[in-house]
């Protein structure tokens, strides 16, 4: 196995800055079993770059425009992280300061020469070295990127290799406006893996390149403000660094290694790259008994709803269904995710531990809960063992009693802490209502923690929680942003794909858990003296014989922001799979257009349609009145397409919301009536 090794900024000081890199590497890949110990190749560019020193002023104007997006106080060698502000008028002085960190990057993207010169020499590098993975760090990935990206060589001299990138900022927006004309794309190789740190403050961003070979974690370590250590390659400063990590060595050198567990890992990533909507559709098909998993498939819905959801009566045919089923069965045997089980047995694998703020404390405020949602939060505490049981502990505390937070469970890679029952309010969303209407969970980002298996424990939780408390699923699990506009959770939604991921993960689990008989009361095992009934799942149920008038939270889709973002997608290349899960086509389950200027026009879940016309074909155009009581609005809309099965809610398109004097995006009471 031939790598080659690729530096990042402020290493001219350091002759050999690949020793701890090698170590590393090593060391990883024999833990993971390599077959051969591999043969590494490192590279110094800072002659180039050295070269080209006597044009300072000529990249002056790009470092100040560079350092102007506050990247003063996250490109300086580390102690330079508390100078002044950056100059208005930057001089000599002040670039030859910056000259192997920021100043690189600004030199690399103004000058042509330079960028060249990398090129060649990565070109030979790879000629004569042959590599079959490169890793390369902050600039370098960059260099690598460009080359890649922009040199005709790149397309064809790197096709069956491993690209590896950590702290990298091809994704940073100076970089990617000046250099990739504001996107980035999947480049010629075998396997692109990224390691991104949430905490890392050189300049780096988040990678969500839509592409099947491409492969990002996110191991954390470092301190949560301008801690510069967090760009390290290897352990220093009391933690670990990007090669030599705890999520590092349970995905990255497996995947290199190759075999059983790298497939295992290859196929979680490529399932959970599935939109929640998907795993909704292949959830569907497995709940249908004339859908076999194994050999070709009988008839499938003609096309995929806008929601996911295939109603029992639209029969057709579509391959791809056949493939999302397939994905919902196989990613029950992945390493990261697998069958819950039962609710008992779900619980037991959590590790849930019961730690109550004590009755009559200032931050237990005792009054009565009937969840409605539930709330997603990050910690925002990455000191070391900052972990679930730190968190209960914390609560229970004056500092907690003071500042009056509580919460009800804090999740990490390895055990649950519950710290308030489920009948109760906690203050954790900072607003009357989504305390008083949700439960909140928080999961750990501490030093060293497993983020990835934080994130799938805590999806677990939230799918059992749903179950508990009668919950549905669609559109019930929320980020602490949406009540208050905090960046919350986090680390979930940066970027906008971790949190696709981690709604996807919940989706599996709910329609996983293997339930028990309906009569069994969940209640006991939340509360152990509970005050306060939970909601109970039968009420939500549609039934024929209920009042012709329903009162119900009205949603709203093909919202003009959403549709856009789907064009936009799709302008750019991305795939109708990519796009739909991340905007809306406007266009409903039947075909209809649903956009704004179409109409008003709604969805409702299969059950509604058949409790109320028969079958859901009937329901196609059906006029359906919808009123607002906060102001006695009213409108009649057509119904174009469908909600997930079960969903108690009714979608509202633009014009329906404009109607009801609704703003989108929507979440409020209405409601609604068949018009015979």
């Amino acid at each position: 196995m031939n790598i080659l090794l690729i530096h990042g900024v402020d290493t001219n000081e350091d002759n050999n800055p690949y020793g701890s890199w090698i170590s590393a590497i090593t060391s990883g890949l024999t833990k993971a079993s390599a077959k051969a110990s591999p043969n590494l190749t490192g590279v110094n560019y800072n002659d180039i770059f050295d070269q080209h020193s006597s044009n300072i002023l000529l990249y002056g104007a790009a470092a100040a425009e560079l350092l102007a997006t506050a990247a003063w106080h996250t490109l300086q060698r580390p102690r330079a992280l508390t100078a002044a502000p950056m100059p208005e008028q930057p001089g000599e002085d002040f670039l030859s300061e910056i000259r192997w960190s920021a100043g690189m990057v600004a030199q690399w993207v103004v000058e042509g020469d330079l960028r060249s010169a990398c090129r060649d020499l990565l070109f030979n590098l790879i000629q004569s070295a042959k590599p079959d993975i490169i890793f390369a760090h902050s600039l370098g990935s960059l260099i690598c990127y460009d080359f890649f990206e922009n040199d005709p060589r790149g397309l064809t001299t790197f096709l069956h290799g491993t690209f590896v990138t950590f702290g990298s900022q091809i994704d940073n927006t100076f970089v990617k406006d000046r250099m990739w004309n504001g996107q980035v794309k999947m480049i010629p190789v075998a396997k692109w893996i990224n390691l991104y740190n949430p905490r890392d403050p050189v300049f780096v961003a988040s990678l969500d390149v839509p592409a099947t070979h491409f492969y990002q974690f996110v191991p954390v370590f470092g301190g949560a403000s301008f801690d510069a250590s967090a760009h390290e390659v290897t352990q220093g400063n009391g933690h670990p660094g990007y090669l030599d990590n705890r999520v590092t060595d349970k995905y990255l050198w497996p995947l290199l290694v190759g075999g059983n567990m790298a497939s295992l890992i290859e196929r979680n990533v490529r399932i959970m790259k599935r939109t929640p909507k998907d795993l909704a559709s292949a959830a569907a098909v497995l709940r249908d008994p004339r859908v076999s998993t194994t050999g070709e498939p009988p008839s499938f819905a003609t096309a995929l709803p806008r929601n996911g959801v295939t109603p029992t009566d639209g029969i057709g045919t579509c391959p791809d269904l056949k493939a999302l089923c397939m994905a919902a069965t196989s990613l029950a045997s992945s390493p990261m995710v697998t069958h819950p089980g039962t609710i008992p047995d779900a619980r037991q694998r959590l590790n849930i531990m019961v730690d109550f703020v004590p009755v009559g404390n200032s931050n237990r405020p005792g009054a009565p809960l009937k969840p409605a949602q539930i709330t997603i939060h990050n910690t925002d505490n990455s000191a070391a063992g900052a972990d679930a049981q730190a968190h209960a502990i914390y609560q229970k505390g004056p500092d907690a009693r003071a500042r009056k937070v509580s919460w009800h469970f804090t999740v990490d890679d390895h055990s649950v802490y519950q710290s308030l029952p489920v009948n109760e309010v906690g203050w954790h969303t900072a607003t009357y209502q989504g305390n008083y209407s949700t439960i909140g969970i928080e999961i750990c980002e501490n030093d060293g923690i497993d983020q990835l298996a934080a994130n799938d424990r805590a999806a677990l939780l939230t799918a059992i929680q749903l179950h508990e408390l009668g919950i549905p699923l669609q559109g019930n699990v929320v980020q602490h942003f949406d009540w208050s506009g905090k960046n919350c959770p986090a680390l979930l939604r940066n970027p906008l794909s971790n949190w696709e991921d981690f709604l996807a993960r919940v989706a599996f689990y709910y329609d996983q858990i293997q339930l028990d008989s309906p009569d069994v009361d969940h209640s006991a095992n939340l509360n152990p003296s509970p005050t306060f009934a939970p909601a109970d799942p039968a009420s939500l149920a549609p039934s024929v014989s209920e009042s012709v008038v329903h009162n119900v939270t009205g949603s709203s889709f093909a919202d003009l922001a959403d549709v856009a973002t789907y064009e936009r997608c799709k302008a750019n290349g991305g795939s109708e799979e990519y796009c739909l899960g991340i905007g809306d086509n406007g266009i409903g389950y039947w075909g209809d257009d649903t956009k704004h200027g179409s109409g008003a026009s709604c969805a409702l879940s299969p059950e509604w349609m058949v409790a109320t016309w028969g079958n859901v074909a009937a329901a196609h155009l059906q006029p359906v009145l919808i009123s607002n009581p906060h102001n006695g609005q009213t409108v009649t809309a057509l119904i174009k397409d469908t909600l997930p099965h079960y969903s108690p809610r009714i979608d509202m398109n633009p014009d329906t919301c404009a109607a009801l004097a609704l703003t989108p995006p929507v979440l409020a009471p209405v409601t609604w009536q068949a018009i015979s």
